[in-house]
């Protein structure tokens, strides 16, 4: 509890600095003498990209530097010189005189929409996933880094670890530092009020009416596409931020901060580089303020490099080079490409020889984007979407212009590669996201402004992208075979297994299934997304708010386990078919009088069963079955020959090689260690079945599909007390 206040008291600190940032911004008349727009929210979304954003970037900054660890009290002493540096500018420029935005008569309108934020940001909270979240993933390592949770510490400022950028770790570090366990949820949750009120705020710059405002507000954090994750990643995290830079760039009739922005911009590309590519955007709008030019470029610049430096120092320390990126780490050597040479990556074509796909992915990554937009968010608003990019251009230029500029290079630039196998790296276009955002509410202010001239173009695109659909059902676009050498050395049996046909024609047919409306059903890809089972989640987190180090089965809420005093189950699971493509059931009852394989109601130690190739996978299967009375029985089925990698680690390599192995596959989806793995009994597979006796209760089985691209499928079962087995699934693996 004492931890609790100390948190909520500093989080106070944090708003208090970011209002007193916010006091320092006092937009001018604007030239025509004509009456300025009252707008507090304006001055709310820079008080909280100050206070949950550049604060907690600049207490990491000073770990960083110093490898003191990040702790609440370096959070407060940070938020507090925010707090009296802000102060004191206000004192002196302005005399402490409150922004006429301020005022007391201008904040009734603002009300609803602060509620809006509010019960988005309580969605958030309550549907944040605690069962995929994975301790060992590329951010919350970094972070344990940043508060020195691990023994010995790494310097982050020196070494590239995990290729992970410094801007979203830094933010998320600070919440981690207060909140604990509790940090990356509370803020998820504010992630989603950003998205809501940067939306109705940019909303009613852009169109100048609040229903187009509402509904920008609303279809940000509420689509399908974005809703549907699970937990923070550094694609929302990047989309959010976004959220509350761009309101302040349209500014109505007012001049702009130029300052704040290219800091919060600069903080938007330490979240994801890539993000560099949108500069163009902010450069058009600076071009359209003739007035301001050259203070206003200049301002920016400042703002910008005051955030970025940061980058720059790690990559000359880390890297060698302020240019080198974090993901170049991940190749020994580039690869030679057409018209651009040598290239730290896999280009598609036309810089490779013919158009290709990554294995595993249903279609080429620049075709995937927008099927998977047009899946998620329905035809109709898909076709919005491409009417409001000319009807935004047609009505208001310099926005059309501008949200061309923020999407278009770096899609381009994106949809060029490949070597896309993470499922999460598919959430990159969440980052320009809000332009998809803007076109659509567009497209749809036309359609009620014009519906005669602009209904037939809807229904016209609705049709061709139906048809278009489903042709790309059988659109056969050959693997990548650079895929497989890129990753040969690490992963040599992903060559052996090639592209897996079956999943991948059965996910273009997934993803190309598009409906005339949002698809909710997509919300459940990666875990089940309305589900009781989170509040438990949130309980066990209040009621124990320090960092857990282990790791509980992927899909699984902490305190899930069996049925201790109910009698046990003879469950089969039946690998005669790909349980991801066999249409009979993988999982059953036994037969009566059957013995079972492994007795999981007995304590002892983990399984690892090897057997035969099956008839539908040339490589030999191993399942690795969790210890008995594990509180969630565990299986997972891979093709992969493990036996070479049981040796207790003996050096540093060894252990980085095991935890490579381990944290991808075994620790992410069965929450293993390297001890349990090492001391797991080695099993012989009779057949293609497998018998198992176990007590009613949680039961979670992964097919592995691709390791090197962490492509694992999981089932959820839930084994009642007469034996009934409730199935959900599969589900593909999610991680941030």
């Amino acid at each position: 509890m004492a931890g609790l206040l100390i948190a909520l008291s500093v989080t106070v600190l944090m708003v208090a600095a970011g209002a007193a940032v916010a006091l320092t911004w006092q937009p001018g008349d604007p030239a025509d003498g004509a009456p300025a727009p009252s707008d507090p929210l304006e001055h709310v979304v820079l008080a909280l990209g100050w206070s949950f954003g550049l604060v907690p970037f600049l207490a990491f900054t000073w770990t960083l530097f110093t490898r003191d660890p990040l702790t609440p009290g370096v959070v407060a002493w940070t938020s507090g010189g925010t707090l009296l540096a802000a102060l004191g500018i206000w004192q002196v420029r302005f005399a402490r005189r409150v922004p006429a935005a301020l005022g007391r008569e201008h904040w009734r309108p603002a009300i609803a929409v602060l509620g809006a934020c509010v019960a988005v940001a309580l969605l958030y909270f309550l549907k944040y996933d605690r069962s995929v979240f994975w301790l060992k993933s590329c951010i919350h390592v970094t972070v344990l880094e940043a508060l020195q949770l691990r023994d010995p510490p790494i310097d982050l400022l020196r070494v590239n670890f995990e290729d992970q950028r410094l801007g979203n770790t830094g933010v998320i570090s600070s919440f981690v530092a207060l909140y604990r366990q509790l940090g990356p949820r509370v803020l998820y949750s504010l992630v989603g009020g950003f998205m809501t009120l940067g939306g109705f705020v940019l909303g009613s710059r852009v169109f100048g009416n609040r229903a187009a405002a509402w509904f920008l507000a609303l279809f940000l954090p509420l689509n399908p596409y974005v809703l549907k994750l699970p937990l923070l990643d550094e694609n929302l995290l990047t989309l959010s931020f976004s959220a509350l830079v761009l309101p302040l760039v349209f500014v109505h009739r007012s001049r702009i901060p130029w300052g704040h922005v290219g800091a919060l911009f600069g903080l938007v590309v330490m979240m994801r580089h890539v993000m560099v590519l949108s500069a163009p955007a902010l450069l058009w709008i600076g071009w359209r303020q003739a007035r301001s030019r050259p203070s206003g470029f200049a301002w920016a610049s400042f703002g910008f490099l005051a955030v970025t430096w940061v980058g720059l120092a790690h990559h000359t320390a880390a890297l060698g080079s302020p240019l080198m990126n974090e993901s170049f780490g991940q190749f020994d050597e580039p690869f030679a490409h057409r018209f651009v040479g040598d290239w730290f990556g896999l280009l598609q074509w036309p810089f490779a020889e013919r158009i290709v796909r990554t294995p595993w992915n249903p279609l080429p990554t620049f075709l995937m984007w927008p099927v998977f937009f047009a899946g998620h968010v329905g035809l109709v608003l898909w076709s919005a979407t491409g009417v409001g990019v000319v009807a935004l251009l047609r009505r208001n230029r310099t926005a059309g212009v501008f949200f061309g500029l923020w999407f278009g290079p770096l899609w381009a630039f994106l949809s060029a590669q490949e070597n896309w196998d993470v499922g999460n790296k598919m959430g990159v276009i969440y980052i320009v996201f809000v332009s998809l955002g803007v076109w659509t509410a567009a497209g749809l202010a036309e359609l009620l402004q014009a519906p005669r001239r602009v209904g037939p173009a809807m229904l016209a695109v609705v049709v061709l992208s139906a048809a278009a659909m489903l042709g790309a059902r059988s659109l056969e676009v050959p693997p990548d075979e650079r895929y497989y050498r890129f990753h040969g050395d690490t992963y040599p049996h992903l060559a052996a297994a090639g592209d897996e046909l079956d999943y991948s024609r059965a996910e273009r047919r997934r993803v190309t299934a598009v409906r005339l409306w949002p698809d909710l059903s997509r919300l459940s890809e990666s875990t089940a997304f309305l589900d009781a089972r989170k509040l438990g989640g949130l309980l066990h987190d209040l009621r124990n708010p320090q960092i857990e180090f282990e790791q509980t089965p992927y899909g699984f809420h902490p305190g899930e386990r069996f049925d201790a005093d109910a009698p046990p189950v003879l469950l089969t699971i039946d690998l005669t078919a790909n349980p991801f493509a066999s249409s009979a059931p993988w999982i059953r009852l036994a037969a009566e009088g059957a013995e079972p394989d492994i007795d999981l109601t007995a304590a002892g130690p983990a399984s690892i069963v090897v057997g035969a190739p099956f008839s539908w996978d040339p490589r030999p299967p191993t399942i690795f079955v969790s210890p008995g009375q594990a509180p969630v029985a565990g299986l997972m089925l891979s093709f992969k020959d493990w036996s070479e990698d049981r040796a207790p680690p003996e050096t540093e390599d060894d252990e980085l090689f095991l935890r490579e192995y381990l944290g991808k596959e075994i620790n992410l989806m069965l929450g293993w260690d390297t001890d349990t793995f090492v001391s797991a009994r080695d099993r012989r597979l009779q057949g293609s079945t497998l018998t198992l006796r176990v007590r009613p209760g949680p039961l979670g089985f992964v097919q592995s599909v691709n390791i090197a691209g962490q492509l694992f499928l999981a089932w959820r079962v839930d084994v009642g007390p007469d034996g009934a087995l409730q199935v959900s699934g599969p589900h593909r693996a999610f991680h941030n």
